[in-house]
């Protein structure tokens, strides 16, 4: 017995193990998703920065504007030369409101030639445009004795600020969430499988112990009847005997509950002898409707005697099956049905051609306890004169042709036969 459990649990710890892959990919995304955004805004706050240094800078070199020759003074000059000299500035630029271009250590495309009233950026491939305004209202530079240059007005100046660091950096970060999201969506794909497979193997593996105990059950069933069939056939047959010589009321009405109980016994027997022995099935295509009529027809006499009915909804359809098997199945479920039902009640077959299904239901008597769980286990019973094996051979006889059998609800009571065969 050890071994099943052992099977049973190698599915439930492969299951464990993937969650924890995928719960420590999923954290490894979060954190990458949340670092690369950290990453990006603070290098992009840097350039920033950078660049708004680099214009305050400009400010604080308005004094050069007002010395001889302006922006073109050789101070001036090598001031800007400076700036552009680094390696994260691309282009330093100044133009007028009319959008002539005072100085550019590139030339500017026309684009980038911009009329603004205030400081402002924006970003475009690359690079990171910054501007700033400066205004020299009443501003006078001395060109030498007796001469002064007017240089009063507002100029515009631009830095091209090299972002592409940060922007390699961003779309490195992309391609890395893009990655760890096409893993994401690979380890679901591959869970969902493995969590089907390994359903498929659980259910492989109850199927295939119900089959083994099922096997056994079946071999200790055969042994047993085989060994009390032959004296229970003599004692049968002694007790006939008697009944017909005995002249004696009493006697005979002995001899008769005994013949009874014997016959009831030889059912018993011949049940254990169904569910030992293989099932051959011979095929054949019929209506479903003409074998619920068939069971209904032999079952008629014992519903009549209970008080109770049976009625029969819906449509049948056409199956291949066998159908004195089937025809088995719907007797022994009936019965069930019949003798669970409460007084003056009825029993219903409702067929669904759409589905392929037959429904059997039934309310329950009140006191009256099914285990819907162990029904068609071997040898359960709620009847005090029943072997248990009924329900067990008819799931036999199911499964056999391909087709389900289980139980839809308790209350009330419905037992469905699944006629897809699909299923198998």
């Amino acid at each position: 017995m050890q071994q099943p459990e052992n099977n049973s649990s190698l599915p439930k710890t492969l299951l464990a193990i993937f969650k924890i892959v995928l719960v420590a990919n999923t954290v490894l995304l979060v954190i990458l998703l949340a670092l690369g955004a950290s990453i990006h805004r603070s290098g992009m706050a840097q350039v920033d920065e950078m660049g708004r240094l680099t214009l305050q800078s400009f400010r604080a070199a308005r004094p050069m504007f007002w010395g001889p020759g302006g922006l073109n003074s050789p101070l001036m000059r090598s001031f800007i030369d400076q700036l552009a000299e680094q390696k994260t500035v691309k282009n330093v630029f100044v133009y007028t409101d009319d959008k002539n271009i005072i100085f550019a250590y590139k030339a500017p495309a026309s684009w980038q030639l911009i009329n603004t009233e205030s400081e402002r950026s924006f970003r475009r491939g690359d690079s990171l445009f910054m501007y700033d305004v400066v205004n020299f209202e009443g501003r006078h530079a001395g060109g030498g004795r007796g001469h002064h240059e007017n240089i009063s007005g507002r100029y515009t100046i631009c830095l091209e600020i090299d972002a592409s660091s940060i922007m390699r950096t961003s779309r490195l970060r992309n391609i890395s969430v893009v990655i760890a999201v096409l893993m994401e969506a690979v380890l679901l794909l591959f869970y969902g499988k493995l969590r089907r497979m390994l359903n498929a193997y659980q259910q492989s593996q109850k199927s295939l112990q119900i089959a083994r105990q099922e096997a056994t059950t079946g071999r200790f069933a055969a042994i047993l009847a085989h060994e009390i069939k032959n004296p229970l056939s003599s004692i049968k047959g002694l007790v006939d005997y008697s009944l017909k010589k005995s002249t004696d009321g009493r006697v005979v009405e002995n001899l008769e509950r005994s013949l009874d109980e014997v016959e009831r016994l030889a059912a018993i027997v011949d049940g254990f002898l169904t569910f030992g022995r293989p099932i051959e099935l011979d095929r054949k295509a019929f209506n479903i409707k003409d074998c619920c009529v068939k069971a209904v027809s032999l079952l008629s006499h014992d519903f009549a005697s209970a008080g109770k009915g049976v009625t029969t909804e819906g449509d049948g359809f056409e199956i291949s099956a066998d159908y004195d098997k089937l025809l088995q199945v719907f007797v022994n479920i009936l019965l069930n049905a019949l003798e669970a039902a409460p007084e003056a009640s009825a029993v219903a077959i409702i067929m669904d051609p759409a589905l392929k299904r037959v429904s059997i239901k039934n309310e329950v008597a009140p006191g009256m306890k099914i285990d819907a769980e162990r029904l068609f286990e071997p040898f359960y019973t709620t009847k005090a004169q029943g072997s248990g094996l009924g329900m067990a051979i008819s799931r036999k006889i199911m499964e056999i042709h391909g087709f389900d059998i289980f139980i839809e609800k308790t209350s009330p009571f419905v037992v469905v036969m699944d006629f897809r065969n699909d299923k198998k």
